[in-house]
């Protein structure tokens, strides 16, 4: 019988390559060798948010805190499970423990940033979207979605810098050239919108917001 750490590893190797069912299987496998396991429970948690079940993962993710309060990864996929669930409040406590851990933990600078926009505290979510930008500089993910909090704060010049930071990172996004026509025209340079409109559709013929904007 594999030992729980190379059991732990092969799931983890099933993870990344998308197989979620096979994944859980295994982290099931080693919560019935090791009951309580934190690390299986963390683990479990993704294969089961992966495969649609955010409360499942939730619940998982809360026994694996618990067993090792101290990891930061740890509690900020648990604000994210909580966030998928609409627990708001519960997502954003739980990223606050996973920052004063680690500060610098990007994924739960990301996660606060979703959870504060989706509570409408809009200023507050770009400050932490601009940490995971600082933290993560070459990731397209980041710019594009403080670009849609600062087109969405009407803060159209901001958010076509952000726009353009991640064509420059990965020139095929149809969705950036997309907003950053959008907030061109909003700030009336119609011409140069039409311009990234088109650019838009040649990267994905079947984009309807670019259809529909354009």
């Amino acid at each position: 019988m594999a030992s729980i750490t190379k059991t732990l590893n092969r799931g983890v190797e099933l993870l990344q390559s998308g197989k979620w069912e096979p994944a859980a299987g295994l982290f099931r496998e080693a919560l019935i060798r090791t009951p309580g396991n934190p690390d299986a429970l963390h683990l479990l948690a993704v294969a089961v948010f992966q495969l649609g079940d955010p409360k499942a993962a939730a619940e998982y993710a809360i026994r694996a805190t618990k067993g090792n309060p101290s990891s930061a990864d740890f509690h900020s996929n648990l604000g994210r499970y909580h966030l998928a669930l609409g627990q708001l409040e519960e997502g954003k406590a739980s990223l606050e423990k996973a920052l004063r851990i680690c500060p610098s933990h990007a994924m739960a600078q990301m996660n606060m940033a979703l959870t504060l926009s989706a509570m409408g505290r809009v200023e507050e979510a770009a400050k932490h979207m601009r940490e995971y930008v600082r933290l993560q500089p070459e990731e397209t993910t980041g710019y594009m979605n403080l670009g849609n909090l600062l087109a969405g704060q009407r803060r159209h010049k901001d958010a076509m810098e952000c726009f353009e930071r991640a064509l420059a990172i990965n020139p095929s996004l149809a969705e950036a050239e997309n907003n950053l026509a959008s907030s061109l025209q909003a700030l009336g340079r119609l011409r140069e919108a039409l311009d990234h409109y088109e650019a838009a559709l040649r990267l994905n013929p079947r984009y309807p917001e670019a259809w529909s904007n354009k």
